[in-house]
């Protein structure tokens, strides 16, 4: 027999938790900072960068078949605070105009490109989340969802780049977290095939 549990939570139930954790993300910040300030909407900005980054990470923990339903709400969560992110650092951090992206230092700046790629490779695996995209796209869906670890990747060296002080270079956090994507994906397959086997009907002579 295969292993069929149902999850312990139903999958849409992370919405209701993503809603909580980023209301909690804005009363948290908003009653620790100057109410209004611009160092308000930079720090809101981080902290839900922070949480799509980690989310994004969970999608890939999410290997085990039994785990499999939870990666559609984690992923469209990872996107909400993506944009949420993109959108508090578009009006804090770039004062809500494009062209202030020419007086970044150079660094910065590519920083940020990273960060808009790592975006817009979420916004395609966003738009075709649903079963009927998934069954329009037939086999073509899952080579488009394994654009996955690198936006993974690209949002962690954009997080180091700009957003992380700790003397890392983007060379040396992209190097650690390409090999971390492909141990977690490597080992969630190694398990899933773990718990097919054990769970498979025996032959009986």
């Amino acid at each position: 027999m295969t292993d069929r549990r149902a999850p312990r939570v139903h999958p849409n139930v992370l919405f209701g938790w993503g809603a909580l954790l980023a209301l909690a993300l804005e009363a948290g910040v908003r009653l620790a900072l100057p109410a209004g300030s611009h160092v308000q909407g930079q720090r809101l900005g981080e902290a839900h960068g922070f949480v799509a980054l980690g989310l994004l990470a969970l999608v890939l923990l999410a290997q085990p078949a039994w785990t499999r339903p939870y990666r559609r709400p984690l992923g469209l969560l990872a996107f909400a605070f993506a944009l949420l992110h993109t959108a508090y650092s578009f009006q804090f951090d770039l004062d809500g105009r494009l062209d202030s992206l020419a007086f970044l230092a150079v660094g910065t700046r590519n920083g940020v490109l990273v960060g808009a790629l790592s975006l817009a490779l979420l916004v395609p695996l966003a738009l075709t989340s649903s079963r009927p995209a998934q069954r329009a796209l037939g086999r073509h869906w899952r080579t488009l969802h394994r654009l996955t670890p690198p936006a993974f990747v690209l949002a962690g060296v954009h997080t180091a780049w700009v957003g992380v002080h700790a003397g890392l270079t983007p060379l040396t956090v992209g190097g650690v977290l390409v090999t971390l994507a492909t141990l977690v994906t490597l080992v969630g397959r190694a398990v899933g095939a773990r718990r097919a086997r054990v769970h498979s009907p025996r032959r009986t002579s």
